[in-house]
């Protein structure tokens, strides 16, 4: 059933993505024009607006961000391919990668937690949007909004996921509660999968970045 559920979600990303590059909203081109602009801004010195916490902010995103996809991939494939457990090869990388996503993980929670706080423009911006649905062009801090959203629920399913496999590690758990374990783990990753797949799209699906290719 997990071999399912997790086909049906790769797959549905792949057509996302697909769909978005033969549309208007070309996300590589957005990928790529977002990194340069990054940097761009990275490498200007003396400006105002970047400061340390800036780079950091931006460094611990993206490794963040990388150390989940590797993850993710050493974790998925053999489900994918083989229908069986992680095991071998792809067992040693899936736990070496753990800590070090875990730690990068922490701080950048730490680091995003006071610019991902609600205000009431928030809320006035879902009051808005849910009320007359209308487009997300007409309302482009909506994605601000959403991406808040997203990052708090990628906090707070993040811990059992993590959590789970440290507990599992330990013999007092018994053989049920290690199934327990392992299935708290496996779904929550998999929502973890789905929350980062869902801003990865609102955030690279800029329609006028794309136009301006």
């Amino acid at each position: 059933m997990y071999r399912i559920i997790l086909g049906l979600i790769i797959i549905t990303s792949i057509a996302t993505f697909v769909w978005l590059q033969r549309s208007d909203r070309l996300v590589i081109k957005v990928i790529w024009h977002k990194a340069k602009q990054l940097f761009g801004n990275l490498s200007v010195r003396g400006d105002i607006h970047i400061s340390r916490f800036f780079v950091l902010r931006r460094i611990f995103y993206v490794l963040t961000s990388t150390l989940f996809f590797a993850l993710a991939l050493s974790g998925f494939l053999p489900i994918l391919i083989l229908g069986g457990h992680l095991s071998g090869v792809m067992l040693i990388i899936h736990v070496t990668i753990a800590p070090f996503f875990a730690v990068s993980l922490m701080i950048s929670l730490l680091l995003w937690a006071h610019f991902q706080q609600f205000d009431n423009e928030d809320f006035s911006n879902f009051k808005k949007y849910f009320a007359k649905k209308e487009s997300v062009r007409k309302y482009p801090n909506i994605r601000i909004s959403c991406n808040r959203v997203l990052f708090w629920l990628f906090a707070v399913i993040a811990l059992p996921a993590i959590l789970s496999m440290v507990i599992s590690m330990y013999p007092f758990i018994g053989t049920e509660g290690q199934n327990f374990l392992l299935n708290t783990h496996r779904y929550s990753v998999l929502f973890l999968f789905i929350i980062y797949m869902v801003h990865f799209f609102i955030y690279f699906s800029d329609q006028e970045v794309a136009k301006n290719k």
